[in-house]
């Protein structure tokens, strides 16, 4: 584990700086010389931001990432977040929703939704955290992008009613997802003014080792998937990997534009697509 005094962090950089500086003058090669100031650097930014530039090494070289302002560390599966108070630990996990059901045109749908999502927060039966980031969108760029989306679902669908052994529930599932990119798409038509929203959950589970609370939190995030599945007929993804990563930064820092935001979640904003 990396160290997390900031002094001893400051202190073994300017040590490595120096021995590295030293070593390339000695043998007075300009390679050597170049190759030690990236190392150099490339250790900097690891120890001073607790390996979060740089998620790929932390995993090769299966380290675990410290998270130096807040005391959190990262295993190198980089899919929970663990700290430890006292003797005791503490792990979240995250996981975000896909909804392809739109019930704001629909009194009733809404209703159901409440009560389905109430019964989902009673069967849980424990605390957990629901955060959402909304952000407009371009509305041409939007629409090219729901006609995408709609026909690559109609190939899955047709595909999945064309199987010798065809699963009901998938193909219910599909239709359902079809149907909401049909409605959105006509949302638009109508001249809607589109706006997306990203769904994550947030899971923390509490014990007396890390193996104990990696495993208890892995359990409690399953659970609450099914739950919300269930209750929002949605689908649900674990959040892992450098993702979860921009998770954690978006707790303290928000995209402050529409550009950034798509940066944000791996998409192309529409004026990079040249809309």
């Amino acid at each position: 584990m990396l160290p997390g005094d900031t002094n001893t962090q400051k202190y073994i950089v300017i040590g490595i700086a120096v021995v590295s500086l030293l070593l390339a003058f000695t043998f007075n090669n300009p390679i050597i010389l170049v190759i030690t100031a990236l190392s150099t650097i490339i250790v900097a930014m690891m120890l001073l931001y607790g390996d979060q530039t740089f998620p790929f090494l932390a995993k090769l070289k299966n380290v675990v990432i410290v998270m130096n302002h807040t005391k959190h560390e990262i295993p190198p599966s980089m899919d929970v977040v663990i700290k430890q108070v006292g003797d005791e630990y503490y792990a979240s996990r995250f996981f975000g929703l896909k909804l392809y059901e739109a019930f704001s045109d629909n009194p009733d749908g809404v209703m159901t939704l409440k009560k389905q999502f109430e019964q989902a927060v009673i069967n849980y039966k424990k605390p957990f955290k629901i955060s959402y980031l909304m952000y407009s969108i371009d509305i041409s760029a939007k629409k090219k992008e729901l006609e995408t989306k709609r026909s690559e679902i109609s190939l899955r669908l047709q595909k999945a009613r064309e199987s010798p052994s065809p699963d009901l529930l998938t193909i219910e599932r599909l239709e359902r997802e079809k149907a909401y990119w049909n409605q959105q798409i006509q949302r638009l038509e109508q001249g809607l003014r589109p706006m997306d929203i990203i769904i994550y959950c947030q899971v923390t589970v509490k014990g007396n080792s890390k193996d104990e609370v990696i495993e208890k939190s892995k359990a409690d995030m399953d659970e609450l998937k099914t739950q919300m599945q269930t209750a929002l007929r949605a689908e649900a993804y674990e959040i892992k990997g450098p993702d979860l990563l921009k998770v954690l930064e978006m707790e303290y820092i928000i995209p402050t534009n529409t550009d950034e935001m798509y940066k944000e979640i791996g998409k192309v904003s529409p004026k990079q697509q040249g809309v």
